[in-house]
């Protein structure tokens, strides 16, 4: 393994753990600015994750698909939409 692909896989796991951070953030903050924060992070994250997995492909690295399957994940946090109203609580 050379520098570059122990660079790559540096980038790549601390590009993971601030994407779950942002997501969970994005989720768990009660200021409408730190939500908005946490989702351009987000974002950010994911641009970062998806060139650093097609770089970890062309070295031909297993580390793609672990970068891959934190892509897909974040990508679903991203989409889903988790809100409790008190409608919703009052009916259940």
């Amino acid at each position: 393994m050379d520098a570059y692909c122990g660079i790559l896989y540096g980038a790549t796991i601390g590009l993971q753990v601030i994407g779950m951070l942002s997501a969970g953030c994005a989720r768990l903050a009660q200021s409408a600015r730190v939500v908005a924060v946490a989702k351009v992070v987000l974002v950010i994250s994911l641009l970062g994750l998806g060139a650093a997995s097609a770089l970890c492909g062309r070295e031909e690295s297993g580390f793609a698909l672990v970068a891959g399957a934190t892509l897909a994940i974040l990508l679903l946090a991203a989409t889903m939409e988790i809100s409790v109203s008190e409608e919703n609580v009052a009916a259940s």
